[in-house]
């Protein structure tokens, strides 16, 4: 039976850090060239629960930026800025997705507690 609650533990876990990675991607919308990060999961070892196989950055570029009217210099008018290639409507679907994963997983591990104190109220 632990396992069932090791299982669950392991999940909600790797899904906070999920939720981490969503939220550093919203909070950095608007900073020009920043990549957006992405989640990927996998099974634990033994086949007990999730762990984050792998944390990796969106490679696609942002929309092009004009060139700063303030401080053009030669060097900077050569290179082109990029916004954030994050998008709202992505990460708001991977967060509620990895919202309704973590809270399976918390009824996972209030259902074991909820089985336990029955089985403890019996033997008792």
């Amino acid at each position: 039976m632990a396992a069932i609650l090791e299982s669950a533990a392991s999940a909600l876990d790797a899904f906070g850090v999920g939720t981490q990675v969503i939220a550093n991607n919203l909070a950095n919308i608007n900073t020009d060239e920043f990549q957006a990060s992405r989640t990927r999961y996998g099974e634990a070892p033994q086949g007990q629960g999730v762990r984050v196989e792998e944390i990796s950055r969106e490679s696609a570029p942002g929309s092009p930026l004009p060139p700063d009217r303030v401080d053009i210099s030669a060097a900077a008018a050569e290179e082109a800025r990029a916004a954030s290639n994050v998008r709202a409507e992505r990460e708001f679907v991977d967060l509620i997705a990895t919202e309704r994963a973590y809270e399976a997983n918390a009824a996972v591990a209030r259902t074991y507690d909820d089985m336990m104190g029955t089985v403890l109220d019996i033997l008792v």
